[in-house]
């Protein structure tokens, strides 16, 4: 209080009067209360610091989230995010800021459609295979059901969404049995667009390459009985 005065701390405007003052909601009020108190909002403000920290920058305030000029268009990015399931968001960030492009951008379509394209070279073995095993930790939870269990629940249509998002990685299901098995029942009109997601032209070559991530990776789904 200056001067007589109740002044917003956001947008600095003053009240003479309290019952004013405290009726009084700026757009950077409604911004921050966004930001602290929803799910969504604190996500957004993880995808902001993600991105200034990518870029070399020191981790930023809320409060300069909250003041930047993209902040409706990464609130908008989270749906995107959820959406499309991106597996990793530092490396969607790196991605994005490798090529200078700017929060209008990344929820483009073909720019997502590039990312997928390169995620396998970008991303190693061993840490697709922890967002997948995190993913499916989620998903057996959710579900009340082991591991082996999960592809009991899961049906084709979706399996095929998961591993062209990347949350389940062919290099985690080219070492389950469970996942072959589950592949071999499929529905003759169904398994091509499944078998296309996992092709063994295209990933037995990496798996070759990296032997001791793939053997890595078998002992662990076979630790978790898939």
């Amino acid at each position: 209080m200056k001067l007589g005065f109740f002044e917003c701390s956001f947008c600095e405007s003053r009240f003479v009067h309290e019952t004013k003052f405290t009726k009084h909601r700026c757009d950077l009020m409604v911004r921050d209360e966004y930001v602290r108190t929803d799910v969504d909002g604190r996500f957004a403000f993880r995808v902001y610091k993600t991105w200034i920290e990518v870029r070399g920058y020191q981790r930023p305030r809320r409060s300069a989230f909250i003041e930047s000029k993209y902040y409706n268009t990464i609130v908008k990015f989270v749906d995107f995010y959820r959406e499309m399931m991106l597996p990793d968001l530092e490396d969607y960030m790196r991605f994005m800021v490798e090529d200078n492009l700017l929060p209008g951008m990344w929820s483009n379509a073909g720019i997502y459609e590039q990312y997928l394209i390169a995620f396998d070279d970008r991303v190693r073995p061993l840490k697709q295979a922890d967002i997948t095993f995190k993913y499916m930790d989620v998903l057996t939870e959710s579900l009340d059901c082991t591991y082996a269990e999960l592809f009991d629940y899961i049906d084709v249509r979706e399996m095929v969404k998961l591993i062209q998002c990347r949350r389940f990685s062919p290099w985690v299901l080219l070492s389950s049995k469970r996942f072959m098995r589950y592949l071999a029942e499929c529905n003759p009109n169904e398994a091509p667009a499944l078998e296309a997601m996992v092709e063994d032209s295209m990933w037995q070559p990496r798996l070759r390459a990296w032997p001791k991530a793939y053997k890595a990776i078998r002992e662990l789904t076979k630790e978790l009985g898939i």
